[in-house]
């Protein structure tokens, strides 16, 4: 891989290119394969996530706060010394780095594309993951612009993009200063980098952070709480920040984790909802997946502190084999079909339920989901439009049927399977 064919962003600010051509972001969550997965494992995991048609993998540079441990301890060194519950970030571990880059070639072989998080919230002072630990994991700025000159120079062979944060939230200047710094050091050695912050559900970008020129695209995070209104709500509000720049849902809720203050799972269902609703929504350049036991790479007799508010991960290989993932895969096909990339979010809907998502192209070709079976009204003339429908369920195509069909509203049934659905509409030649 070279810089010619690095993912960089579209002239119009709203997707991905890579050699020329449009570039679907459809990544998995994989934060903690750099301190949990051996490289035979992860190879393994690499192949099937290509098979499903997966382009981008995130990966935490870092040790993550919230992983799973081996009771026999880690399975790779540590990125800095770790002596009386102190991290010494005055001395970078090179054995780590060489592991990591042992991964990232794995990465590089399958034909994926790395998204890395240099420092997530539990590293940088002020965070809220800084405060619950009371400052424990906190790096002192001189150290952070060291580390962050160290990882990229070490990195940038690979092509990644990079996630400067990891669920933080900004809350005061000094924050803010340690992020931009951060960022500035990554445009310093690998100006080619496609850079984001990854935040917390109800974090705001503060303005500073929006109107830099060295960010290039938007990422949020929907998240994991029983209200699950976020993946369209979000994926609006960053479609309409002040500068314009691709927004990608960069963690919806995991198949498979606990519902936050809830006692079930989420399903294949509620995060296939999660992508459909955000990539109609305004997040139309991408969307990521996560598994409860892939993001922290658990295995068979391995701890967990979370449980208490995620439950008890699947092992890896468990959770590999989640059916959601296929579904992403399937989404990924349908947007790069249908171009749905380059669509805008649209107000063509007239049910009253506001979880129907639509979305319209420049060329008049439109998307909906449809979460559940209704009839479906919309402000258009549907005779205009050749119509497609697919239940997500089973991949199953469905024959819309027109109820009404009137210059400025019509109506249509794709009730012949329970299911959510996509109706495409492709305008008549």
């Amino acid at each position: 891989m070279s810089d010619i064919d690095r993912v960089r962003v579209s002239e119009n600010r709203e997707h991905f290119l890579r050699n020329n051509q449009p570039f679907y972001y459809l990544a998995d969550t994989a934060w903690s394969v750099f301190t949990n997965a051996t490289e035979e494992n992860f190879t393994r995991y690499l192949s099937y996530r290509s098979q499903q048609g997966f382009t981008v993998i995130q990966i935490n540079i870092l040790p993550q706060c919230d992983r799973s441990v081996s009771p026999g301890g880690e399975l790779s060194p540590t990125p800095f010394p770790y002596m009386n519950g102190t991290i010494h970030f005055d001395r970078i571990i090179d054995e780590y780095f060489d592991n990591a880059e042992k991964l990232l070639a794995c990465v590089k072989d399958a034909g994926l594309i790395p998204n890395l998080v240099l420092l997530w919230c539990n590293y940088v002072p002020g965070t809220w993951m800084s405060k619950n630990l009371s400052g424990r994991d906190d790096m002192p700025l001189g150290f952070m612009s060291e580390y962050v000159a160290y990882a990229v120079k070490r990195f940038r062979k690979y092509n990644p993009l990079y996630m400067i944060s990891g669920d933080t939230d900004f809350p005061d200047g000094q924050t803010t200063e340690f992020y931009l710094e951060a960022l500035k050091t990554v445009k310093q050695h690998d100006p080619a980098a496609l850079c984001t912050f990854h935040l917390t559900p109800d974090a705001d970008l503060p303005e500073r952070v929006v109107r830099t020129e060295e960010l290039d695209y938007y990422m949020f995070q929907s998240g994991h709480g029983p209200e699950q209104k976020n993946p369209y709500m979000l994926a609006n509000k960053f479609r309409n920040y002040p500068e314009k720049r691709p927004v990608v849902n960069g963690e919806p809720c995991y198949e498979g984790l606990n519902v936050v203050k809830e006692y079930r799972r989420f399903s294949r269902f509620d995060v296939r909802k999660a992508a459909w609703q955000s990539i109609l929504s305004g997040a139309n350049a991408g969307i990521t997946y996560g598994a409860h036991g892939i993001w922290s790479w658990h295995h068979k007799g391995d701890h967990f502190d979370w449980k208490n508010v995620f439950r008890q991960p699947f092992t890896w290989e468990t959770a590999l084999r989640f059916p959601g993932a296929d579904d992403y895969g399937v989404l990924k096909r349908m947007a790069v079909k249908y171009q749905l990339y380059a669509m805008n979010p649209a107000d063509i809907v007239e049910n009253p339920d506001t979880e129907v998502c639509a979305a319209i192209g420049k060329n008049g070709d439109f998307a909906v989901y449809l979460p559940y079976q209704d009839i479906l009204k919309l402000r258009l003339d549907i005779r205009k439009y050749r119509l497609k429908a697919i239940a997500l369920e089973n991949g199953q195509d469905i024959e819309p049927y027109v109820f009404r069909a009137e210059e400025k509203l019509s109506e249509v049934s794709l009730m012949a399977q329970n299911s959510d659905a996509l109706l495409i509409g492709v305008l008549n030649d």
